[in-house]
């Protein structure tokens, strides 16, 4: 027993290394993704297929990002991939006038694998590269007057997890790890008669994620899952301007003391009626308020708090899964949450506002291997400013609103060892 240990150990240490090189080759192209609110839907195809649905399934390898008690559900090695094409259609009006963003298309990237230790251990490696950008030529009030000046941010992070699973019974399994972010960040923000601009700055976090299924029975089973906050150092520069025209450009240091990014909590609930056919109901709760996307205290060139503006979003998850034969399945589900962003927060380079979507999608199987394609569509929705707004002098943001709809396509490939 020892010994087999020693070897699985070994052979996914390799296996670790040899991620680490796909990750670096297939990360090089910019990423990005987001869909209900700041998150992706699900971690997996199969999960976005089916609504986001995976923390009372856990059929992935990419499920013990969300549910890392799924380690035990697995009984060999296994790879799981996905690959996200993601098209936003953000339309920004203010006062002064309005743009569509120029960021049209985005790509971020998963990958995870699970194997069985022992009969009641298991062990598994995933990683993601996502985030969110958009990008803005439009006309303010105050800064530049008469001419399109350029809005932007660009936020991705680079996640590793490494996760364990106990079976202490036949049907309750337990799962828990920590996770490291290193996460980037810059900015071309208007404030009033200036325009802020915060160069690509990086920092790191780590958190950790926990969680429980429970096998009922053969038809029915349930699971839930806590992600930790992600405790992060600071994120500064000295390479941050605050330009004025006609009164010059002012040069400094300017940044976020130790921040976190949100916690969410999930928990499911799984039938299969036949053996064909699945059905699965999820809700969620993401802690946007409690973290730097609710609240942030800048520092340094300008000493300001500044919100970002999203609220704590509740989601709830509803899908199906289908077999037509040992071959061919397909899924669809549907997703809802509340308003991830509060109406003081409106501006061009917060559009994330999707609250509805539709999934559907197609997979394959033969054999170890099994390959598939979802689509997303995230219904048209609207953020209407009420007139006020948590920049400074930033009346152009007052009674703005950012008009958004995003198409999602996602493929992936998997297979057993």
């Amino acid at each position: 027993m020892g010994r087999r240990l020693v070897v699985n150990i070994l052979v996914s240490v390799r296996l670790f290394a040899l991620l680490l090189l796909v990750l670096w080759v297939v990360s090089q192209p910019k990423a990005a993704a987001q869909l209900n609110g700041l998150e992706e839907l699900g971690h997996s195809y199969q999960a976005d297929a089916r609504g986001g649905t995976e923390v009372a399934v856990g059929d992935t390898g990419l499920a013990q990002i969300r549910q890392p008690a799924a380690l035990g559900l697995h009984k060999r090695g296994r790879f799981d991939s996905k690959l996200t094409f993601l098209y936003p259609r953000n339309r920004w009006n203010g006062p002064a006038g309005g743009d569509y963003s120029s960021v049209t298309c985005s790509r971020s990237y998963n990958l995870g694998y699970v194997r069985p230790l022992t009969e009641k251990l298991s062990a598994g490696i995933a990683f993601e590269k996502g985030g969110w950008s958009s990008s803005f030529h439009s006309p303010y009030l105050l800064y530049n007057p008469g001419q399109q000046t350029k809005a932007l941010v660009d936020y991705t992070h680079y996640s590793s997890y490494v996760n364990f699973g106990y079976k202490p019974t036949e049907k309750l399994l337990l799962g828990a790890g920590p996770r490291v972010e290193v996460l980037s960040f810059k900015t071309d923000f208007v404030m009033g008669p200036g325009k802020l601009t915060w160069p690509k700055t990086w920092a790191v976090g780590s958190g950790f994620e926990v969680g429980a299924l429970y096998l009922i029975n053969p038809k029915w089973q349930t699971g839930v899952s806590y992600r930790s906050p992600l405790w992060c150092g600071g994120m500064h520069t000295n390479n941050a301007t605050f330009e004025i025209p006609g009164l010059g450009t002012q040069t400094g240091r300017l940044g976020v003391s130790n921040f976190t990014l949100p916690q969410r909590l999930s928990f499911g609930l799984s039938y299969k009626p036949t053996k064909k056919l699945r059905l699965i109901t999820e809700g969620g709760w993401i802690g946007n308020s409690s973290s730097v996307f609710g609240h942030a205290n800048i520092t340094g060139l300008a000493n300001l708090p500044f919100s970002p503006g999203y609220r704590d979003v509740w989601l709830c998850n509803n899908g199906f899964d289908y077999d037509f034969n040992e071959n061919w399945s397909c899924s669809g589900g549907f997703s809802f949450n509340n308003q991830p962003i509060v109406k003081q927060a409106v501006t061009p380079v917060f559009p994330s506002n999707c609250k509805q979507m539709f999934t559907y999608g197609l997979r394959y199987k033969r054999g170890r291997v099994w390959t598939g394609v979802t689509h997303v569509i995230g219904l048209p929705s609207i953020s209407t400013s009420n007139g006020n707004t948590n920049v400074p002098l930033g009346l152009d943001y007052q009674f703005g609103n950012t008009r958004q709809m995003l198409q999602s396509v996602n493929c992936g490939v998997g297979f057993y060892f």
